[in-house]
């Protein structure tokens, strides 16, 4: 019979498999602290695609370029209960997919229009 934890456990690596289909990223891990749930995601990057170049300096030597990989993650989503991080990381998904120059060009059509934000006072 499993423990409390180990259920938890699995429950969570189910969860972190989802997020890695759902985002397409290479890692996800989820970080528990406070109560509250962290999802956070990872790319594997080189820093060769990175623009800049990192040098190794040498004492009266030419400089060696140096490239490594590394994960760059990010925080994403939280919540207190899995539902709440997986409606976090919905909501987040769904941000990601906005076009905001669309957003933006309809909100200037709306207020060339005369639209208020604020409802109109009756006599």
């Amino acid at each position: 019979m499993k423990t409390r934890a180990e259920k938890r456990a699995a429950r969570e690596q189910t969860l972190v498999r989802r997020f890695v289909r759902m985002f397409t990223c290479d890692t996800a891990r989820i970080v528990r602290t406070g109560g509250t749930m962290f999802l956070i995601i990872g790319c594997n990057r080189n820093t060769k695609d990175d623009p800049g170049q990192w040098f190794q300096h040498r004492s009266g030597k030419l400089p060696v370029p140096v490239d490594f990989d590394y994960v760059q993650e990010r925080v994403i989503a939280s919540g207190r209960t899995e539902a709440a991080l997986m409606k976090s990381a919905k909501e987040y998904k769904r941000l990601l997919g906005i076009n905001w120059d669309i957003g933006e060009n309809r909100l200037l059509d709306w207020l060339r229009e005369g639209k208020t934000w604020f409802a109109k006072r009756t006599k």
